[in-house]
């Protein structure tokens, strides 16, 4: 009889043990950047692109941005359509979160960026200090200056 008894605790206690294991609890949710990072990923094409308050000099309406993961809590993004002559956006490259995973996103060239975004709407501000990415060359003071990006997700 204490045999038994013996028994069926253990199995209480495994079955108990089993249970509180398979409900998961906190473990299972998402971080802050890890729910941006899935939001941020996917083709966004620019719908309304601003310099300085303006219409850019060069021609954005074919630019898009591919942002895929990169572990976790970054992305690699390529830029494409960028238009000829200088640009404030490399090829290519990768972002990391700022001090709010929320609102905030270091390019790889230390570009820090203002963001939000939703399912369907990226908005990405910005001001550009550094020397133009651009496959034809052009002088930096066509893209040193604040920039403003409004995308609508493709895919």
């Amino acid at each position: 009889m204490k045999i038994t008894a013996k028994i069926l605790t253990l199995l209480m206690l495994v079955a108990m043990a089993t249970f509180s294991v398979s409900c998961g609890g906190d473990d299972d949710e998402k971080s802050d950047r890890e729910v941006q990072i899935d939001k941020l990923v996917g083709t966004w094409n620019a719908t309304e692109v601003l310099f300085e308050g303006s219409t850019p000099p060069l021609d954005h309406s074919k630019f898009q941005l591919v942002i895929t993961k990169d572990g976790k809590t970054r992305a690699k993004y390529e830029a494409l359509g960028r238009p000829q002559g200088p640009s404030a956006w490399p090829a290519s490259g990768s972002f990391e979160f700022g001090s709010n995973a929320k609102t905030n996103l270091i390019r790889d060239d230390q570009t820090n960026i203002q963001y939000s975004v939703t399912d369907t709407e990226l908005t990405m501000s910005f001001t550009f200090t550094g020397e133009p990415y651009a496959a034809s060359g052009g002088r930096a003071k066509n893209v040193e200056g604040g920039w403003d990006f409004k995308f609508t997700k493709v895919q």
